[in-house]
C-alpha cells in the first residue's frame, strides 16, 4: 500500500516538474487585451485631420496600474516615419524641401509639440508651400495625376498614398504626416505613433471622431443622452432594441454588446486618385468601417477586436459583428475596468473607460 502511494506521488511529482518545464518553455503569451501594465492605447486628434489655417488638439489614452506614478508627456510631429516609428527627416531637412532655394517666407519647421498631457497641433506652413512641395513629390514619384488615375479602394477617400523625397508622403490633395507622443512611466518609457492627414484645401466631407457611451450590461441600454439613436446587434435597420441575449452566459462568457451611436460612422464620397471635386453622395457615398478594441484588467474575452466593413450608401450595416462579444469574468465577486477604443478608416477615434461590477444582478 505504501509502495504504492509512493509511487504514485513520485509519477505525481514527475508529472509536475515535466510540466513546470513545459511552461518555462512553452508559456502562452499574454493576451494583448489584459491590462496588466502602463500602455499607451489610442492617440486622438480633434477634429480628425489638419486643415488649412486650422489645427488640432491631441490626445492619449493612457492605462495605468494601481498605484502607478503620474506620467509626463513629450510630443512632437514629424513628416516621415522610418520602419522604427522613429523620425527619418528632421526639421532642418523638411525646411529644405519646403524652401529648395530658400526664398520662401513662412518656412520655419518646429516639430516640438509640448509636454503636457494634451498638446495643439497648428497647421505647419502655408498650404500654397505644402502644394508646390506636393507636385515635385509626385513627379519624383511618377505619380499619374491625371484622369486615368484610377478609382480607390473602398477603404479610402483619397487615392493611393505617393512616397517621393526622403520617404514624404503625398497625394495630391494631402499630405501623411506623423504625431510622436513618449510618455514617462516612472522608469518605464512608452512610446506610441500616429498618422495625421494634413489636407491642402478644406475637404467637402466631413470626418469626426466616433464615440461609445456604454457597455451593456453594465451601463443602461437607452438612448445615451445626447448621443442620439443607438446601433443594435440584433437589428441593422436601428437601434431601438437591444439584443435580448446580452447580459446573459454565453458559450464564451457573459454576452456584452458596445453602445455606439449610429452616427459613428460617417458618410462620405469616393472619389478618383487626383480628383478634386466630390461625387453625388447619393450615387457614390460610402459609410466608414470601425474597429473596436477591447481591454480588460481581469479575465477573458472572446474577441479582442471587433470589426464592421465599410460599405455603399443603400447596403445594411452589420452593426452585430462590431458590438458584440463575450467576457469570462475572474472567478469571485469585485470589480474589473473595461476600456473599449473604436476607429474609423479615416483617423477617427473615441473611448470609454468604465468599471464592471461583479456579481451581475
Amino acid at each position: 500500500m505504501k509502495r504504492s502511494t509512493l509511487a504514485i506521488v513520485a509519477s505525481a511529482t514527475l508529472t509536475c516538474a515535466a510540466a513546470l518545464v513545459w511552461v518555462a518553455c512553452e508559456a502562452p503569451l499574454t493576451p494583448g487585451y489584459l491590462l496588466n501594465g502602463a500602455r499607451v492605447l489610442a492617440i486622438q486628434s480633434d477634429p480628425v485631420d489638419l486643415v488649412p489655417d486650422g489645427s488640432v488638439t491631441l490626445q492619449a489614452l493612457l492605462y495605468l496600474p494601481p498605484g502607478a506614478p503620474a506620467p509626463t508627456y513629450q510630443w512632437s510631429w514629424c513628416a516621415a516615419v522610418g520602419t522604427t516609428l522613429q523620425c527619418s527627416v528632421d526639421a532642418g531637412r523638411l525646411t529644405q524641401i519646403l524652401d529648395q532655394d530658400g526664398a520662401v517666407v513662412g518656412v520655419n519647421i518646429d516639430y516640438s509639440l509640448g509636454s503636457n498631457a494634451q498638446a495643439v497641433f497648428p497647421y505647419p506652413v502655408d498650404p500654397s508651400i505644402l502644394q508646390s512641395a506636393c507636385v515635385r513629390v509626385l513627379l519624383e514619384a511618377g505619380a499619374d495625376t491625371g484622369e486615368d488615375a484610377g478609382e480607390p479602394t473602398l477603404e479610402g477617400d483619397a487615392g493611393p498614398p505617393v512616397v517621393g523625397t526622403g520617404g514624404l508622403t503625398c497625394n495630391g490633395t494631402s499630405w501623411t504626416v506623423y504625431v510622436l507622443l513618449t510618455v514617462g512611466v516612472g522608469d518605464v518609457t512608452l512610446q506610441a505613433t500616429r498618422s495625421l492627414t494634413a489636407y491642402l484645401a478644406p475637404p467637402d466631407a466631413a470626418n469626426t471622431n466616433p464615440s461609445i457611451v456604454g457597455l451593456s450590461p453594465f451601463t443602461d441600454g437607452g438612448s445615451g443622452s445626447d448621443a442620439g439613436p443607438l446601433a443594435d446587434p440584433g437589428d441593422q435597420a436601428d437601434g431601438s432594441v437591444v439584443e435580448p441575449a446580452v447580459g446573459t452566459e454565453g458559450d464564451a462568457g457573459i454576452v456584452l454588446a458596445a453602445q455606439i451611436p449610429l452616427t459613428a460612422t460617417d458618410l462620405y464620397n469616393v472619389t478618383p486618385f487626383g480628383a478634386t471635386e466630390e461625387g453625388d453622395a447619393s450615387e457614390g457615398g460610402v459609410y466608414e468601417s470601425l474597429t473596436l478594441s477591447w481591454y480588460v484588467q481581469g479575465g477573458l474575452l472572446e474577441h479582442a477586436t471587433t470589426t464592421m466593413p465599410s460599405i455603399r450608401l443603400g447596403t445594411p450595416q452589420d452593426w452585430g459583428s462590431l458590438l458584440v462579444n463575450q467576457w469570462a469574468p475572474p472567478s469571485g465577486q469585485g470589480s474589473s475596468s473595461f476600456i473599449l477604443v473604436v476607429r474609423d478608416n479615416r483617423g477617427g477615434v473615441g473611448w470609454l473607460q468604465l468599471p464592471a461590477q461583479l456579481p451581475l444582478p
